[in-house]
């Protein structure tokens, strides 16, 4: 006689590999919650709005523009100015920032006694508030009471007004350089990652400083000094911070910048939050979004030229 099936019902089993499975999705939910949330939400909001009207007060009675922000910033002579402006900046910033990046790890490399201490000392710009250094340099640049001043006085020099339209830009420029330096951990690895017997090999073959330098070092590292130029590049197109902190008055971030210094990023914060202008402002930065693809995929063309990566060109 068969005993009879308990009539409780079956649980669902699982075997470890689906345990797993569900343990992952349960531990990772909370970050693709907040992703949607805080970045593709907003960023696919943004995208729409800078195709209507919106003023941050028609939210629901916006009306559907079209091109019409983006042919408009383009006629816009200020945007262009300021962008203009940004380029120019950035074309003399951004060599400068990755020789300075460069030139600081091979002295540093050098080194054999307080490496770490020069490392530190080095690097500290780099890790400093961009609030913090933009405050900094506006007192080291006071006409009257300014460190710079203080110092170029013995060799006849100044006072210079470096806040004033005249000199407000190569102040920024020593500002962004003094800064450059966070380049310097990769470049540091990078350089004592080069094996020694190729220098070695060189040194036998007659070659010079120099030529050990661009035959050698400059090949080998490569890969970082591209990584460091386009992160350049994608950094100084959205120069924000640094202009307005540098900018005449005492309201911070709220200052606004005299024409050298005003960038792009300055003008569509402008609009957007100075004149409400959201969907122009949303509009401009969406073209530069654009224009910073376009010059990545330019770059990242232009690497099979110069860049090698484990001893073959890219």
């Amino acid at each position: 006689m068969q005993t009879p099936k308990s009539g409780k019902p079956k649980g669902i089993r699982l075997n470890e590999r689906k345990r797993e499975a569900i343990f992952f999705y349960v531990l990772i939910a909370p970050f693709v919650i907040m992703f949607f949330a805080i970045k593709v939400v907003p960023f696919v909001n943004g995208l729409y709005l800078s195709f209507t009207n919106y003023t941050g007060y028609n939210y629901g009675r916006q009306a559907f523009v079209g091109l019409k922000n983006y042919v408009r910033v383009l006629g816009d002579d200020h945007a262009m100015r300021a962008l203009g402006q940004t380029f120019l900046i950035g074309i003399i910033t951004v060599p400068l920032g990755l020789m300075v990046g460069l030139f600081s790890a091979m002295l540093l490399n050098k080194a054999r006694r307080g490496l770490s201490v020069f490392r530190t000392i080095v690097y500290l710009p780099a890790i400093i508030p961009t609030v913090a250094t933009g405050l900094m340099w506006k007192i080291i640049f006071n006409k009257n009471e300014g460190l710079l001043n203080f110092l170029l006085a013995p060799f006849g020099i100044g006072p210079i007004n470096w806040l004033g339209y005249e000199h407000i830009l190569a102040a920024l420029i020593i500002m962004m350089t003094w800064s450059s330096t966070g380049t310097l951990l990769l470049n540091l690895a990078a350089l004592q990652n080069i094996p020694e017997a190729l220098y070695e090999a060189a040194s036998i073959d007659g070659a010079n400083g120099w030529k050990k330098f661009w035959k050698i070092t400059i090949p080998m590292i490569s890969p970082v000094l591209f990584f460091n130029l386009l992160m350049g590049i994608i950094n100084g197109l959205q120069l924000y911070g640094q202009p307005v902190l540098l900018a005449p008055g005492t309201n911070g971030v709220l200052n606004l910048p005299l024409k050298p210094t005003y960038t792009y990023m300055v003008h569509a914060y402008q609009q957007i939050l100075g004149y409400s202008r959201f969907g122009y402002g949303l509009a401009m930065i969406w073209i530069l979004v654009i224009l910073i693809n376009v010059l990545t995929v330019i770059v990242l063309k232009t690497q099979k030229y110069w860049v090698f990566y484990g001893g073959t060109e890219g």
